[in-house]
């Protein structure tokens, strides 16, 4: 089982391959999106949240077995989407509290959750989530086969 707290080569390979998911995920889904969306700093949003969720999370559970690398890196796609998705919605809102589109602090919270939600139902289109799916799952068996290499 990889140690927790050092850096390991297997943590080093998963935070860099779901960096670059995050980076191919987002430009699917910019192809993808109905007209007039744009698609602004999502990808680099994208590869700093692979970055984080594959050095923390697929990183840390490496060294499990091939069942467990493979929900793990499932797991690690998953969070690595929230994050973007919520880091898209709290920007947007700020963005418009700033410019007071909200009355108050409320109805700013309840605004980053309405984008939150309608931005979610944009990432319901089939070559994101095939992308993001097998990408995740790629990715956890082959970081649990460079913990065993290099470990």
């Amino acid at each position: 089982m990889a140690s927790r707290g050092m850096p390991t080569a297997a943590k080093l390979f998963a935070a860099l391959g779901f960096a670059l998911l995050g980076w191919a995920a987002a430009a699917v889904l910019g192809q993808s999106l109905p007209a007039g969306v744009v698609i602004g700093r999502v990808p680099e949003g994208a590869v700093v949240a692979g970055l984080l969720c594959g050095w923390r999370i697929m990183g840390a559970d490496v060294g499990r077995g091939f069942g467990t690398a493979l929900g793990t890196g499932l797991r690690t796609g998953v969070v690595m989407v929230v994050l973007v998705l919520l880091g898209v919605a709290i920007w947007e809102m700020l963005q418009a509290a700033v410019q007071r589109h909200y009355p108050g602090p409320f109805e700013a919270l309840m605004g980053m959750v309405q984008l939150a939600l309608r931005y979610g139902a944009l990432l319901g289109n089939a070559p994101f989530l095939a992308v993001m799916a097998a990408g995740s799952a790629v990715i956890g068996l082959l970081a649990e086969v460079a913990g065993r290499r290099w470990s």
